[in-house]
């Protein structure tokens, strides 16, 4: 999973994390997920305060488009220690299999 940091509107108190992965396969999801929260929970503990939002970019195939987004809004929703950090830090959640390209966002 790629990584870059982003300072949102030059101000350094507010940082934006963003995330991207391919998902050739739906059997990725699970190690998916489990890289995404350790990256994310490192992040907003090294962070803190001025970890403000965090976007995801799944690029996949047509034929597992919707499963990508729906594990990851699954994941979003249901895992304890994601939930309780999301209610601080916006979450986007983009997937695109090259053809069409959907987004999610859920406000802090």
């Amino acid at each position: 999973m790629q990584q870059m940091e982003l300072v949102r509107n030059g101000n350094a108190n507010e940082i934006v994390l963003s995330l991207g992965a391919p998902v050739p396969d739906v059997a990725l999801l699970g190690q998916q997920a489990r890289e995404f929260k350790g990256i994310v929970m490192d992040w907003v503990s090294h962070r803190g305060d001025a970890a403000r939002e965090v976007s995801l970019l799944l690029i996949t195939t047509p034929e597992n488009f919707q499963s990508c987004l729906s594990f990851f809004e699954e994941v979003h929703d249901s895992d304890v220690d994601l939930k309780q950090l999301f209610r601080h830090v916006s979450f986007n959640l983009n997937v695109t299999n090259g053809t069409e390209s959907l987004t999610r966002s859920f406000p802090a």
